[in-house]
């Protein structure tokens, strides 16, 4: 069997073209990733995959590690829809359109999506079987920590006070008492997801603020397949999650966890009831391009 056939059959291992889940695929672009990536062939040979737009946009991006992190992000709507479909021309022919607010949709095919990455992890959460709407977000508790304040309750009450509520001023205020700074650090980053996953949701992003998204209590963030062991796998199933409602928002349910491996939390807003987690090899995508376009 092929390299390129091995890729499709794990693929289409776990994911199931009648299941009505949507799917969460998540890499790690570390460095050995990278370095394959400053080579100018490969760096080439994959972004060619992407719209000519792109490709300007990429290369104004002076920091390389940021440049190929954002062509990995680019390249995984296309990656995964040219396995789903079995097709490798799927790379040229997929359509990439924008709504009115930036956020991203494929324009000829009836499939949802929404992408996000932080500190080396690329990912993106895919509707195959209909269009519905879903939102994810990244986030990592050290990006609070750079700002080195003291006491973190500055943060939300005067550093980005904007985007907090009177109410999740009151629970972080009462929460904050008894957490660690480790655990408040984590909180604050699960309200940034939350909040920047149900605006991408409803296709506003930034541009109305995060304010205007209040949440109620959230839980701690899941840990999820922490008894799987690294291989080789090009997609590796991690967990099925369930969706649960979130309060004051009709229809949206959430799913928030930890990216297995790291503190990164992840939260996902959608109207379906399970999302999929699948690990996925970014190296395996890179080899994949090139035996498929070579």
């Amino acid at each position: 069997m092929s390299f390129t056939d091995a890729v499709f059959e794990q693929f289409h291992h776990v994911v199931e073209p009648e299941s009505d889940c949507i799917y969460f695929f998540y890499c790690n672009v570390d460095d050995a990733v990278i370095d394959l990536l400053r080579d100018d062939y490969y760096y080439e040979i994959c972004g060619r995959m992407v719209p000519l737009k792109s490709q300007v946009s990429l290369r104004r991006i002076k920091d390389d590690r940021n440049r190929i992190m954002k062509l990995v992000n680019s390249l995984l709507i296309r990656y995964v829809t040219v396995l789903y479909e079995k097709n490798v021309e799927t790379w040229k022919d997929l359509q990439i359109e924008y709504e009115h607010y930036g956020k991203p949709f494929v324009g000829n095919r009836s499939y949802s999506y929404n992408s996000s990455d932080e500190d080396g992890i690329a990912s993106l959460c895919v509707s195959f079987d209909s269009r519905c709407k879903i939102g994810i977000d990244l986030s990592n508790p050290d990006d609070i920590e750079r700002f080195q304040i003291s006491d973190l309750r500055d943060f939300y009450r005067s550093e980005f006070r904007e985007i907090f509520t009177p109410g999740e001023v009151a629970e972080l205020d009462l929460a904050f008492e008894r957490l660690s700074r480790r655990e408040q650090l984590q909180r604050l980053s699960e309200y940034w997801a939350l909040k920047e996953s149900l605006s991408k949701f409803e296709g506003f992003g930034l541009h109305k603020g995060l304010k205007r998204y209040a949440i109620e209590g959230p839980k701690v963030p899941m840990r999820i397949g922490e008894k799987r062991s690294s291989n080789a796998q090009s997609f590796t199933k991690i967990e099925d999650i369930e969706l649960t409602s979130l309060a004051g928002h009709g229809p949206v349910r959430n799913a928030c966890f930890l990216i297995p491996g790291t503190e990164i939390i992840c939260s996902i807003m959608s109207d379906r009831k399970v999302v999929r987690v699948i690990s996925m090899d970014a190296f395996s995508m890179v080899k994949f391009i090139n035996e498929s376009q070579g």
